[in-house]
């Protein structure tokens, strides 16, 4: 979920780029604005954004003013649409209700309620882990690793790094550090990985999903509109001013094309405090 979370709400909006004296900015200038029409994910792969859905992201009037409207943003792999409030781009000259404010006033298209769902049947845990060995067996490898789950920066704010990576520009992603990272052996065992970053992504990595779970989760977060949200690492002191509610449900995701980065040096400390989104009796339940 927190890798949708951390691509989907920035480079699937409709917003254009910055205009300045020479023209549009396009170094800023979603990903996806120019892929309308063409795959963005595999062809058993839909993308479904509903504010109208019981959810955490529900909303029936957009920041606008605009109705609601249930989208279908990826059908069958291929981008169908944008998230839109009312600012047109070369593509799309309407709203599709999904202008969301914070209450710093920070206003952009956004996600509500978003799914993530295959035409495939999904596999269970156990045949995920045994596909995911092999294709790494593939590759030459002899383990692979499995993601948990990934630090949210929006709530712990940045984490300060020394890596390179930290300086790339171009048409790459920066994804959040991984929260919890298992390696995966041979003979089935995970090991706890810490000190690991993921190097910036292309979003071209979204087409080589190869398999799914059979259990999809919800994982409620908050994300930052126009901004992308849950790496934009605001910190807990924002959280409440800066960002949005909204609603992730995927199962699982086996990819092709991530690559980890081990780093030297001293690892975060690890929270001391439960997410809040997470606890008991929580909105998000």
């Amino acid at each position: 979920a927190q890798l949708l979370a951390s691509t989907i709400p920035e480079h699937a909006s409709g917003d254009p780029p910055p205009l300045t004296d020479y023209g549009r900015l396009r170094e800023l200038e979603p990903h996806w604005q120019d892929q309308l029409g063409k795959p963005v994910m595999p062809d058993f792969i839909d993308l479904v954004d509903d504010p109208l859905a019981a959810g955490f992201g529900h909303y029936e009037l957009d920041a606008q003013g605009f109705g609601a409207e249930r989208i279908e943003l990826v059908r069958a792999g291929v981008l169908h649409t944008l998230l839109m409030a009312n600012r047109p781009n070369d593509h799309i000259d309407r709203s599709n209700g999904h202008a969301r404010v914070a209450l710093s006033g920070n206003l952009g298209p956004s996600i509500s309620n978003l799914t993530l769902s295959s035409r495939k049947k999904g596999m269970n845990q156990a045949a995920l882990e045994k596909e995911l060995l092999k294709r790494a067996r593939e590759d030459g490898y002899d383990f692979a690793y499995v993601i948990e789950s990934m630090r949210d920066g929006t709530v712990l704010g940045p984490a300060p790094r020394d890596s390179a990576s930290m300086y790339t520009s171009g048409r790459k992603v920066t994804l959040p550090l991984p929260g919890r990272l298992f390696k995966l052996d041979a003979k089935g065992q995970k090991t706890l990985v810490r000190g690991a970053l993921i190097a910036p992504m292309s979003m071209r990595v979204l087409r080589r999903i190869r398999v799914v779970g059979d259990s999809p989760q919800t994982l409620p977060i908050r994300v930052s509109p126009g901004m992308g949200g849950f790496a934009s690492g605001i910190g807990l002191h924002g959280l409440m001013q800066y960002t949005v509610d909204a609603q992730i449900t995927t199962p699982a995701l086996l990819l092709d094309g991530l690559e980890l980065v081990v780093e030297r040096g001293e690892n975060e400390r690890l929270p001391i405090l439960e997410h809040p989104l997470r606890r008991k009796g929580s909105k998000g339940e």
